[in-house]
């Protein structure tokens, strides 16, 4: 990421995160200085803040027990099509939800599941790298955290921290999404992120 901003020219560039995207994001931010201008994080899963706090702590282990560990059971076994619906149920908060998307929907998640597999047979460690407060703290420029309305409570908390050391931040709730929140309410969601990209910095909320 940060080798492309340099050879397009354009840093300090504005960036957009979702998901695992967010935490690259983040991550580029901290390690890369003077890259990144302007952050918008869409409920990155930076899981090792959730061990930070007791109820941050409680929340990564339900997902752990109710999410993580299952898949990345059925990955083991070679069942790639039971991993990805662990996954979505988990990350979406809903059980039973991967089997009420259309066939197409679910053909298209499918198209990552050999992806999937390989991260959960992947030490953590190695893609999701702990950061330190101190490095969140570093991030000086302004920083937008979009969440979910319906989204998992361990999003909102991982957020809570976020928000908490970020020296410039805002945060912005999509209604009526979930974290796919770009796909559910668009027009929402890209209010916010054009609203935040036209505006100062400063901590009011979108």
């Amino acid at each position: 990421m940060a080798d492309v901003v340099r050879e397009l020219g354009i840093a300090p560039a504005t960036v957009i995160g979702s998901s695992y995207g967010g935490y690259a994001a983040l991550f580029c931010a901290i390690r890369h200085p003077g890259i990144v201008g302007r952050l918008v994080l869409c409920e990155p899963p930076i899981l090792p803040i959730l061990t930070w706090t007791a109820e941050g702590r409680e929340a990564l282990d339900r997902f752990e027990s109710g999410t993580l560990t299952p898949a990345r059971a059925a990955f083991v076994a070679g069942d790639i099509r039971l991993g990805v619906g662990k996954f979505f149920d988990g990350v979406t908060g809903r059980a039973g939800m991967f089997a009420l998307l259309s066939p197409s929907a679910r053909e298209r998640l499918m198209e990552a599941g050999e992806a999937l597999r390989l991260e959960f047979l992947t030490p953590p460690d190695e893609y999701m790298p702990p950061i330190s407060e101190e490095e969140i703290r570093s991030v000086k420029f302004p920083v937008l955290l979009i969440g979910g309305q319906k989204s998992p409570r361990y999003f909102a908390l991982i957020a809570d921290e976020l928000e908490r050391l970020l020296p410039d931040s805002r945060r912005a709730t999509v209604p009526g999404a979930g974290h796919a929140m770009y796909a559910a309410n668009p027009a929402r969601f890209n209010r916010f992120v054009i609203e935040f990209i036209s505006s100062g910095s400063g901590r009011d909320r979108a």
